[in-house]
């Protein structure tokens, strides 16, 4: 059935529809946009591809589980746990955020290559966390070790 956008009751029930909807994604991108700047403040562009793979991967590897409940796991994205109050600051006109929006952006359309072959973990080079001895080190970008079950 055909919405018929000549009605004007039509046309506002779809403008709200659109609007909820580009609210969710924007919600979505800004909250992984947060989650990608504070695991890789500093770090090159790939690195912050990197952490995006991670985030869609685990996404992809349970798709019922929402993006931004992913990103704020304080268990993988330590980030929540130690800053943050310093995320929910962190302001869009920052030039380094504006590029995790952007890769945040581009992960959520499917643009991104997966970096990271694969991996639902990660660590810096300063860390050994416990996790690891039970995941596969797949590989490491910059300072950071990306890692999967193991099979």
């Amino acid at each position: 059935m055909d919405l018929d956008l000549t009605n004007p009751m039509a046309q506002k029930v779809y403008a709200a529809k659109i609007q909820k909807e580009i609210n969710r994604n924007t919600r979505t991108q800004y909250i992984m946009a947060q989650t990608i700047y504070g695991e890789t403040r500093g770090e090159r562009l790939r690195v912050k591809e990197a952490i995006a793979a991670v985030i869609m991967n685990r996404h992809t590897k349970n798709p019922n589980q929402k993006i931004e409940a992913i990103c704020m796991d304080k268990e993988i994205f330590e980030c929540w746990k130690y800053k943050a109050k310093q995320l929910q600051r962190v302001m869009a006109t920052d030039p380094e955020f504006q590029t995790c929006s952007r890769v945040a952006g581009r992960a959520l359309k499917g643009l991104l290559d997966d970096l990271t072959h694969g991996a639902i973990r990660h660590h810096k080079n300063d860390t050994f966390p416990l996790w690891t001895h039970h995941m596969g080190l797949i590989i490491q970008i910059d300072p950071f070790f990306f890692y999967q079950n193991k099979e």
